[in-house]
């Protein structure tokens, strides 16, 4: 009846009666560590059973905009695909999907709530269309959190809005944190992401943000989300503009005319291109020779002018935030930087 790449799954209609069926759990209650068994056919070994636990919950390994994969230390091998991970009900709560090629004792399997969303669209359309946004998100972390003047590590960072999506007709702003979906909290980017992911395109939402302090309640009709992919480019910046030199950590240089038109890049992230980085560490994301700074805590940055003056105006012991826009493969991220003296 219908088939779904992203999850693996598909809906048969078969003419038959009688055949045993087994219940289906709510995998939103699973925790982790609890006992689960996958049964399958591996290696055409029929039948087979393995135990395990949960080892994690929500994890990513495909695309992170529709995965939230039961981790399991249960042995899943080629073969139990499709099989069924059981708790110690009895209860199906997860679908064998996957397996880690560099770990032993790493598989995955599709959450039995996902895959119930997933079937009923497949019985009523033939396919899967999940809602979009058009926005790139980040996770709060303390720093973060410290940064956007927030009380607590929680919720969604928007760190980029798409022109012409539904998340820039809902008057989403970057900076701007998602904190909650139609009511219900969200912990963290993946958390939205699946909110939002789960609704069909076409659907309102109501969104609740926190900017510059305050509450914001916006509304967005969400898009469909399409399936292309980025493709990863190298690019070699020739012509390149002399460098100033060592600025407090970073080698950057003014965007050429023509670096702008080798990289396509958008009019909203003119900067300075990194040359080379030396003489300091970075938080989660790692700045690389290519990526263009746009902003300094929030400041923007045109070029090398603006960007020393951005830093040196930095209080000491104080970090500097980068907004970063790497061309290749098309990105957005905040960057922390600490700087240990300056020159």
């Amino acid at each position: 009846m219908g088939s779904d790449p992203a999850t693996d799954l598909a809906l048969l209609k078969i003419a038959a009666l009688g055949l045993p069926t087994v219940p289906l759990g709510d995998s939103d209650r699973l925790r982790v560590g609890e006992w689960v068994c996958a049964i399958g056919n591996p290696y055409r070994f029929e039948h087979s059973v393995t135990v395990g636990v949960v080892s994690s919950k929500g994890r990513k390994i495909y695309d992170p905009s529709f995965d939230a994969y039961i981790q399991t230390d249960a042995a899943i091998n080629p073969g139990n695909s499709g099989g069924p991970l059981v708790n110690v009900a009895g209860e199906v709560v997860g679908i064998s999907s996957a397996v880690s090629l560099q770990g032993q004792g790493i598989g995955f399997a599709v959450p039995i709530n996902v895959a119930r969303d997933v079937l009923a669209q497949l019985r009523s359309q033939g396919r899967v269309t999940r809602g979009y946004l058009g926005i790139q998100l980040q996770d709060l972390d303390p720093d973060l959190q410290k940064l956007m003047g927030l009380p607590e590590a929680r919720g969604a960072l928007v760190v980029d809005v798409m022109d012409r999506t539904a998340g820039q007709a809902a008057g989403l702003k970057r900076y701007d944190v998602i904190t909650s979906v139609e009511g219900k909290p969200v912990e963290d980017g993946d958390g939205l992401v699946r909110a939002i992911s789960n609704r069909a395109p076409g659907s309102d939402v109501l969104l609740t943000v926190r900017r510059d302090g305050e509450e914001v309640t916006l509304n967005a009709r969400l898009e469909a989300r399409g399936g292309e992919a980025v493709r990863a480019e190298l690019v070699e910046l020739d012509d390149e503009p002399e460098a100033e030199g060592d600025v407090l950590g970073l080698v950057v240089a003014d965007l050429s005319r023509q670096i702008e038109t080798d990289l396509r890049i958008p009019p909203d992230r003119k900067g300075v291109v990194v040359r080379d980085v030396v003489g300091f560490e970075t938080g989660s994301e790692t700045l690389a020779h290519g990526d263009i700074v746009v902003e300094v805590n929030r400041s923007p940055t045109p070029d090398v002018a603006s960007y020393r003056r951005a830093i040196e105006s930095l209080p000491p012991g104080q970090p500097a935030w980068l907004f970063v826009f790497r061309p290749r493969p098309r990105s957005t991220f905040l960057a922390k930087i600490e700087i240990e003296g300056r020159r």
